[in-house]
């Protein structure tokens, strides 16, 4: 599933605290100032998620060509 989430992100006494994610930007906003009120720093962005399965598939579908140590260049053995 893709989508967006909004990301809050604090600081407080020079050290990065664990982010927390929100399906929707009243959420994140309404997070972002209760913490605004003991940290130093709020930080509130976006992130795009995608699903593994999704990730998988655009690895696969733009891996390079295998190629095997033990075969030789002409292709024999």
């Amino acid at each position: 599933m893709d989508g967006t989430t909004f990301v809050v992100c604090g600081f407080h006494q020079g050290r990065k605290l664990k982010p927390h994610h929100f399906n929707t930007e009243a959420q994140a906003r309404e997070h972002a100032a209760h913490m605004g009120r003991s940290l130093d720093c709020v930080v509130l962005t976006t992130s795009n998620t995608i699903s593994r399965a999704s990730i998988d598939q655009e690895l696969t579908a733009n891996a390079p060509p295998h190629h095997d140590a033990n075969t030789s260049r002409d292709g024999s053995c």
